[in-house]
């Protein structure tokens, strides 16, 4: 059982670094993007700042779902060695599994919760990505 908990750890780092890896990424395009078709032309057309615009909400929107992935802590372990060796001397050992296995379990539930809402924040990642990299395109594209 303390496996699947180092294992929930893993998954929820992992999904952290997901988070971080499409927020630089649209950070970066973003900047690059709207850098360049500034800086190509005095004036920019209607439709290449429309897009410009599109690009900026999605990066919002991108910022908020990441911020909502990176934002969900509180993963559950097993206390640390002196404490459980403390607490088994101090009870039954019966009852000191028993607490222990309840332990797990609540911690289990818990983290299974926390990575679900991780999870799904981190899928709406390439929907906002994708289109945002997209515009940023097009943008620069229609002010040459």
């Amino acid at each position: 059982m303390k496996d699947v908990l180092y294992d929930q750890s893993r998954a929820a780092d992992a999904l952290d670094t997901k988070a971080a890896a499409f927020f630089s990424i649209a950070t970066l395009v973003l900047g690059v993007g709207i850098s360049l078709n500034f800086v190509q032309s005095e004036s920019v057309p209607a439709v290449s700042l429309a897009f410009s615009v599109l690009a900026m909400t999605l990066y919002i929107a991108l910022v908020v779902f990441a911020a909502k992935a990176l934002g969900v802590r509180g993963y559950d372990t097993l206390d640390n060695p002196e404490t459980i060796r403390e607490f088994y001397w101090a009870v039954e050992p019966k009852q000191f599994k028993t607490e222990l296995l309840v332990h797990m379990e609540e911690a289990y539930k818990r983290n299974e919760q926390n990575l679900a809402a991780k999870d799904n924040a981190v899928r709406v990642l390439p929907y906002l990505a994708g289109p945002q990299a997209l515009s940023i395109v097009l943008s620069a594209l229609l002010a040459l």
